[in-house]
């Protein structure tokens, strides 16, 4: 992603102000006037953290050098989902995965 695009831009507010406040279990709410999150099939890759990454051994740190180059190939190919670009990339700077969105709530069975 580009550092200076508005989803790292944001991400990067996010994540300095939940590091601020971390250790009193704020919440932060982000609103996004850019309709629903689009749903998806097929395999969802996950970013690693700089720590995770750093635990791989050779075959693992290779096989996820290679998923991630697909992704992001193919993130560009397709319709952008600012949702799961701001989610990643909220990941990516070391927000952990379990961070939730309202979407994941509010969708009707």
């Amino acid at each position: 992603m580009q550092q200076d695009s508005k989803v790292a831009q944001t991400a990067a507010i996010v994540f300095r102000r939940w590091q601020e406040e971390k250790g009193n279990k704020g919440v932060q709410l982000l609103y996004a006037d850019m309709g629903m999150p689009k749903d998806k099939t097929g395999k969802k890759f996950k970013y690693k953290t700089d720590e995770q990454y750093d635990r791989l051994d050779a075959d693992e740190a290779e096989a996820y050098d290679q998923d991630m180059l697909e992704h992001e190939g193919t993130a560009t190919v397709g319709m952008f989902n600012m949702y799961d670009a701001m989610k990643d990339e909220l990941v990516r700077l070391g927000i952990p995965e379990e961070s939730d969105s309202l979407h994941s709530r509010c969708r009707p069975p």
